[in-house]
């Protein structure tokens, strides 16, 4: 299978989400087309994208991506243009509505940040400015006075009349007399439409996440401390300082995609776990950048609508990655920020238009040039970052630091010299890796050095407890060593940690029928069979391993036997005559 024709699909999902990007930007963020023209343009060369768009699994972000914006787009639709200074803007067309639900519904299945797409549409119709607000609804904007640091504070009740900026108690006063009025008892009405939009969009999104959570089985996904080391750290000020290190660091990305990888694992990224700790200051810097962007769209959210939606676009995209509600399965993923890159272009281009209105020709002939190699410098990484992806061994090369790539390293020479360096290289960086605890042991069993091979297997179980392969290859090892007690030992405990592996189902069978148990063969068998078969079509086999097992079986079988031989036959039965044909019955 060649994955050409998956990859051209996933460019052509790019573009269509870059064209709709600018398309949106044009009629919707920027006054200037050309604004929109240099956010797609930015949107589309950038090289945090390269994941999403090279690997088959990032298809997932660039398709929730266009349904977002194709989602937005039909809610704006939807709602009326026309400037109304007694009521916020009713719902004209319907069908636009319930279509961008759907569509809503579509990028939430697709990915999971795709249901946040709906909470930015709220927040732009009611913050957006795109209407002067209901009749009445006081309005509270801080204009910044002639002296520096210094605003004034301006209060309009919008009842055809403006107050002129006053002293901030003056203002309070007025403020309160004003929502002492009596139009504000006309206010359910003023917002009714809105009212209508936020409850309907709110009761849509709580309907869609209870039947998401019932198709999960009413759990959330479970993950190793390998995953996500910050969720497991017994202290809540570690975990508080690393998350809040990682959202710097994920903003680092979009400013200067300099070092990217396939997988931020355990180890690539430690914990932050001192409030002295220099990294902190990477978080502090973010946080001031963040607050001065939303003072920036207090002051005025009709001037400032481009401010909103990037902000708005950066922000929400990124909330069910970012460990405030729920426990992720990274700790930094680049395709997981796709989406949020609009927002950050969105900004790019708002402060390019700003320094562009403030500086002379000479100056904005000297922002179009560093802009332009900005643009060369991104595309430059996206291509070699495309290279990167054209082979495993590349992508595994490309972070050194990192102990999952050292490990995945190891599982591709032909060397086991070289593969016994890389693992050990891994557990240096992190020991309680236990894929490269399991490898090293698998490699030194294979060599006769039973002694060691024996500890790291135990410590790869003790490290990563649902890790079935381990439990096969150490109660392998007690077999070999017929320390056959042991080794019964170890099958029963994966079993009970594992439920649902069919191979250590079916590893235990053969281990038994070598010990001569073949009632609790039998059981083991079924029980692999029936796993495999539950996870396979019924003209698949799915169980080569379990027929090549039973072969033997019926070999030693004696008359004996023949009831459990009619067991046997009854879970072959359940995979279809195909299974009948290859065992021969």
């Amino acid at each position: 299978m060649t994955p050409l024709y998956f990859h051209i699909i996933n460019v052509c999902l790019h573009c269509a989400a870059t064209c709709l990007l600018m398309h949106t930007c044009e009629r919707y963020v920027f006054e200037k087309p050309r604004l929109a023209f240099i956010t797609a343009l930015l949107f589309a060369v950038h090289p945090v994208h390269t994941e999403a768009v090279s690997g088959i699994v990032g298809r997932a972000d660039v398709l929730a991506c266009l349904l977002f914006l194709l989602t937005f787009h039909l809610y704006i639709r939807s709602v009326d243009q026309c400037v109304s200074e007694d009521s916020f803007p009713s719902t004209v067309s319907p069908g636009s509505l319930l279509l961008s639900l759907f569509l809503g519904t579509c990028a939430m299945l697709v990915k999971e940040t795709g249901i946040t797409v709906f909470g930015v549409c709220l927040l732009y119709d009611a913050l957006s400015g795109s209407h002067g607000g209901p009749q009445g609804w006081p309005l509270i904007r801080l204009i910044p006075q002639s002296d520096e640091g210094k605003f004034s504070l301006t209060v309009s009740l919008n009842l055809n009349r403006s107050v002129a900026s006053r002293r901030p108690a003056d203002c309070l006063c007025l403020l309160l007399r004003g929502l002492r009025s009596s139009r504000l008892r006309d206010l359910p009405l003023l917002c009714k439409a809105l009212i209508k939009r936020v409850g309907l969009i709110s009761a849509y999104v709580v309907i869609i996440m209870s039947v998401r959570l019932w198709l999960m089985g009413g759990s959330m996904p479970l993950f190793s401390e390998q995953d996500n080391p910050a969720s497991f750290s017994p202290h809540l000020l570690t975990r508080f300082l690393t998350y809040s290190f990682l959202l710097s660091f994920n903003a680092w990305l979009l400013l200067a995609p300099i070092v990217l990888c396939y997988d931020w694992q355990v180890g690539s990224i430690p914990l932050v776990e001192s409030v002295m700790d220099v990294r902190n200051m990477a978080t502090m810097l973010l946080a001031v950048v963040m607050v001065a962007l939303c003072w920036r769209c207090l002051q005025s959210l009709q001037e400032n609508r481009e401010v909103l939606v990037g902000m708005l676009f950066l922000v929400f995209p990124f909330i069910p990655a970012s460990n405030l509600f729920f426990r992720v399965g990274f700790v930094v993923a680049e395709r997981v920020l796709y989406m949020p890159s609009m927002g950050y272009c969105i900004l790019v281009a708002h402060g390019l238009g700003r320094l562009w209105s403030t500086v002379g020709r000479w100056g904005t002939t000297l922002l179009s040039v560093c802009m332009l190699l900005l643009i060369l410098l991104f595309s430059l990484k996206t291509v070699q970052q495309n290279n990167v992806w054209l082979s495993r061994e590349a992508l595994f090369r490309l972070y050194p630091r990192h102990a999952s790539a050292l490990n995945n390293l190891g599982t591709l020479t032909s060397s086991a010299d070289e593969a016994e360096h890389f693992y050990r290289k891994a557990l240096d960086i992190n020991p309680q890796h236990n894929r490269a605890l399991f490898n090293l042991g698998n490699l030194l069993k294979s060599q006769g050095n039973e002694e060691e091979a024996e500890a790291l297997l135990k410590d790869s179980i003790r490290y990563g407890p649902h890790f079935a392969d381990a439990y096969s290859s150490l109660a392998s090892l007690y077999a070999e060593q017929r320390r056959f007690a042991e080794a019964n030992q170890m099958y029963l405990e994966g079993i009970e940690s594992c439920p649902d592996s069919s191979d250590l189902h079916n590893n235990y069978g053969v281990f038994l029928v070598d010990t001569g148990e073949f009632n609790c063969w039998s059981v083991c068998t079924d029980g692999a069979l029936l796993l495999q078969i539950k996870s396979s079509l019924p003209e698949l086999t799915g169980g080569s391993e379990c027929i090549k097992d039973l072969h033997c079986f019926f070999s030693r079988s004696s008359p004996e036997h023949l009831a459990l031989v009619a067991a046997v036959e009854k879970v072959f039965f359940l995979c279809g005559p195909h299974l009948w044909a290859k065992v021969g019955l």
